[in-house]
Order: C-alpha cells, then sequence, then structure tokens
C-alpha cells in the first residue's frame, strides 16, 4: 500500500482483452508491485525499502532461527520467559520481518490471526527448528488484522486503541492449551480508551464477547474461557471438559489430558526426527544432533493442575462475557425454573452430588435436596446443611408458586 504501489494501479491502462477489474486493469494485466503468497512451505515476501524485495521461505526461517537458539546474548536475554526458546526466536523473526515493515500487507502472511511454522520440504533440519514445527503463533491485533472498531467495554463511550504488545515490551508470549498437541502462543495487544484511558488485553473476555462472530472465532478460545489468568485453554480442549466437568467433576483428569497431548507430540518429533536422519543423513559421520529435551527446553510453560482447571472451570460457567450476556449458571438456572409438573414428582435428598464440591464442608453441603417431574427434568436443586425439612423449605415453598407446577401426587421415601 505505498504511494507508488497505489499510483500504479489506479492509473489508466489498455485492455488486453478479458474481464475488466477495478482501476482499468483486466484479467490478463493485472500486476502488482509487491506479491505475497501462503504456499504448503509457507513462503512469505517481506520488502527493503520500496524497490528491494526478499523472499523469505521456510529455508530462511530454519536458518534464522536455529542462528538465534545458538547466540549467547539471545539465550540470555530470554532465560526468564516460560516459552521455548526457538519459538521465542521465530516470533522474533515475524515481528522484525512480516509485521514490522510498513509496507509489508501483514493479512496475507497469516491465516486470521494464526501463522503456523514452516516445515522444510527436502532438507534435515536442525532439532531446535525441527521440535517447533507446525506450532502456531497468534497474532491478537483486531484493529490491524481485522480492522475493527471495538467500543471501551468499560465506559461504552470511547474506542480501543492499540498500545504495545506483550511481546515488544517483554518478549513473552501467552500460552494457549489445547488437547491435540503442544500449546499455541499469543502475541497479545494490550489496548487502551480513547475517553476513559481504561487498559485492557485484546484476548479479554469482555473484548472478545463484543467482537462479531467472524472475528471472534480466529481466537481459538471460548469467551467464558478467557479469564484473566496467565494462561487460556483452547476450545478443543474445553468443548470435551464441558462433557466431563458437570457429571464427574474431575479436575485431574482434564489436567492429565492436557499434560499427555503434549508429552504424545514430543515422542511423535523424535521418532520423526531420527527417521529422517536414518533416511536422508546415512552418509553422515557423525550421526544426528541429539534432540531438544523435554523439560526445560521443548515445554517451559505447563498446563494447570486439576485444581486450577476446577477453579478456571468454575469461574467459566459464572462468567457473563458471553456473545448472549448470560452465564451457563444463570441460563441453567432459568432452565430449571420453567420445569413443570402435570401429575407426579418425586424429592428426595442426594449426599453422592457433593462429593464433586471443593471444599464441602465449609460450605455447609452435606447433602442436595432434588425434585423431579414425570419426565426425570430436575425442577429444584438445593444444597442443604441436614436433612431436616426446615432446610429446603423455602426452595419447597418457591416450587410450589410455579404456574405449571401443578401436581396429583408426591413420592418420597421419607
Amino acid at each position: 500500500m505505498t504511494k507508488e504501489a497505489a499510483e500504479s494501479f489506479f492509473a489508466p491502462r489498455e485492455g488486453v482483452g478479458g474481464r475488466t477489474f477495478a482501476g482499468g486493469s483486466t484479467a490478463a494485466s493485472l500486476t502488482m508491485t509487491t506479491t505475497t503468497t501462503a504456499t504448503a512451505a509457507m513462503a512469505t515476501t517481506v520488502k527493503s525499502g520500496h524497490d528491494v524485495s526478499k523472499n523469505i521461505t521456510a529455508n530462511d526461517f530454519h536458518d534464522a532461527v536455529t542462528t538465534m537458539v545458538h547466540d549467547s546474548k539471545f539465550i540470555e536475554s530470554t532465560k526468564s520467559t516460560r516459552v521455548p526458546l526457538a519459538m521465542l526466536a521465530f516470533a522474533k523473526i515475524v515481528v522484525d520481518h512480516v509485521l514490522r515493515p510498513k509496507d509489508i500487507n501483514v493479512q496475507e502472511h497469516f491465516n486470521g490471526l494464526t501463522m503456523s511454522v514452516p516445515p522444510l520440504q527436502q532438507s534435515i533440519m536442525a532439532p531446535e527448528y525441527h521440535s517447533i514445527v507446525g506450532q502456531k503463533l497468534l497474532y491478537v491485533d483486531w484493529i490491524g488484522m481485522c480492522g475493527l472498531e471495538i467500543t471501551c467495554p468499560h465506559c461504552q463511550n470511547g474506542v480501543l486503541l492499540n498500545d504495545r504488545t506483550n511481546f515488544s515490551k517483554n518478549k513473552i508470549l501467552f500460552p494457549i492449551y489445547v488437547i491435540d498437541g503442544p500449546p499455541m502462543w499469543a502475541m497479545i495487544m494490550s489496548m487502551t480508551c480513547s475517553r476513559c484511558k481504561h487498559r485492557v488485553n485484546s484476548n479479554a473476555a469482555e473484548v472478545l464477547c463484543t467482537l462479531p462472530a467472524c472475528a471472534r472465532s480466529a481466537y481459538p478460545v471460548e469467551t467464558k474461557h478467557a479469564l484473566s489468568k496467565n494462561s487460556h485453554i483452547g476450545v478443543s480442549a474445553t468443548t470435551v471438559f464441558d462433557l466431563l466437568m458437570p457429571t464427574h467433576g474431575n479436575g485431574d483428569l482434564c489436567s492429565w489430558l492436557l499434560y499427555h497431548a503434549i508429552n504424545r507430540a514430543y515422542l511423535e518429533r523424535v521418532e520423526d526426527y531420527y527417521s529422517i536422519h536414518t533416511i536422508k543423513g546415512s552418509a553422515e559421520k557423525e550421526g544426528p544432533s541429539k534432540y531438544v529435551e523435554l523439560h526445560g527446553h521443548y515445554v517451559r510453560a505447563y498446563p494447570p493442575t486439576g485444581d486450577g482447571i476446577r477453579d478456571a472451570y468454575d469461574a467459566a460457567c459464572s462468567n457473563s462475557c458471553t456473545p448472549w450476556h448470560l452465564s451457563d449458571h444463570d441460563r441453567h438456572v432459568r432452565e430449571i425454573q420453567k420445569v413443570g409438573c402435570s401429575s407426579i414428582f418425586a424429592q428426595d435428598h442426594t449426599h453422592k452430588v457433593t462429593d464433586n464440591y471443593y471444599q464441602k464442608k465449609g460450605l455447609g453441603a452435606f447433602a442436595l435436596w432434588d425434585c423431579a417431574n414425570e419426565n426425570g427434568e430436575i425442577a429444584a436443586a438445593v444444597l442443604v446443611p441436614t436433612t431436616k425439612t426446615i432446610h429446603f423449605a423455602h426452595a419447597a415453598t418457591a416450587l410450589t408458586k410455579r404456574p405449571h407446577f401443578n401436581p396429583s401426587a408426591m413420592y418420597s421415601d421419607t
């Protein structure tokens, strides 16, 4: 989008035959001064100045990352970060050669907000670069990538403006844990309101829930799970957790699934790396280089524990930062409140449900009083400190006041 390119594009042109496009160009004569490609090898185009261009291919990414991970100054400057060193080097190359140049169309190098580490097609890769091939880097900039104007969620009057990313200031990336491999790494934009100066991250739930669905889906995290924590859990994992947690409440199992995905991906990469050397590197006398270790190299940031996932799931269920501005908790309450009865219902106390409650004694959750209608639908469910009638009398009274709750019989084993 340089001045020269704009003048060249909109200048009058003679048709050469074929369909005419905007600006007088035709299908046969349409040319552009800056070209970009997104092939399987993830070739990218970076212009240096306005008249000299350089195509950065997967080989260039490989050589640059390999050089940086062996640079003592780069290692020393990033020793405190929890991002794998090779992924941090790849992010720096993307920032320096794709995002920072003013004459580069950034959107053509990303699929939505995501850019994957490209593999080499015909040669042996260094172990550090091989360990990050296929991993995803996200650039969460709604203004630059999607062209959106976001209203401030705090004052509802101003608009959010870009300030800086977490990578530009602290050289860190934000992890998003998924269930099908290693985490994704995101560069998060810090945004400030033009009026009230309220500061918010571009991946915060209050920002995501205001976006249109076509843009919101580019960030692979459900809005209710985009909590103010040091990591997020991707939609591929939370979709599974939404099935497991209500019934089993097993946070440890969910945490183990995330750990297992990372470990499984590492084992597959080790096998792939040495098998490539067996096929293509048979002439090497010294043998292949040692692969990166799992802990401290391939993985520096670990998924949350079982208790952490349970706390995050509980917070997500009560989070009203959703596209419909209604939390799962309130939606479930309203669904239960609309259950009626026309013939018979049963009421009982159950103790097994309280096993899923963290610190249930402190909550006073001795049992749960529930009421089900003739269709098996739950009409009421409340925690009680004892099985005495006085402790569920208020819920029972509220149940009888529903206009569509008119039973002719009740069953109870008390």
